[in-house]
């Protein structure tokens, strides 16, 4: 703590408790996140090359309409689409 007086600056010590960050925050969690986000991204990317989408047909559109996928990789699939910002 620092003071300021008409005789001039006095500094007290506080201590002060604190926990490292990686007791505080889940920074394998993030780092993981922060990784899955990037491979969600290629992936939507490969998709759009491989679907070859056309600027009036959506990503999701032209998953949902390819037959023989099945059903629990075609929603998951169109959510990594959303999620990463895919059309």
């Amino acid at each position: 703590v620092i003071q300021c007086t008409k005789q001039g600056l006095t500094v007290t010590k506080v201590p002060i408790s604190f926990r490292e960050a990686g007791q505080v925050f889940d920074l394998v969690a993030r780092d993981v996140g922060k990784i899955q986000n990037e491979r969600m991204e290629e992936f939507v990317a490969h998709l759009q090359q491989v679907f070859m989408v056309s600027k009036q047909e959506s990503l999701g559109d032209r998953i949902l309409a390819t037959p023989g996928i099945p059903e629990l990789v075609r929603e998951r699939t169109i959510l990594y689409v959303e999620k990463a910002g895919g059309r």
